[in-house]
């Protein structure tokens, strides 16, 4: 349902802001800052945006400049955890 999917998808976008928020100030410059050697924007954007163990929930931007949500489950066991 359209109601599920909403849900699941706050579920994502709250412990990836909680994954970003976890991390101390300086880690967040020394990520965002993309000096350190092995960091990628890619990484970045991972540990920022993906959601509960690392899911890929966003699509890239539709036509209309949208990220497009798809639910989706990586380890059912980590989203238990979660819940």
């Amino acid at each position: 349902s359209d109601e599920f999917a909403e849900t699941f998808r706050r579920c994502h976008c709250e412990y990836a802001k909680e994954r970003w928020e976890t991390l101390t100030e300086e880690d967040r410059v020394v990520l965002e800052s993309g000096e350190e050697e092995g960091i990628s924007e890619r990484m970045v954007n991972m540990i920022r945006e993906s959601g509960v163990a690392g899911t890929d929930f966003l699509l890239p931007l539709s036509a209309e400049g949208t990220a497009l949500f798809v639910p989706s489950v990586k380890c059912l066991h980590a989203h238990y955890a979660h819940y």
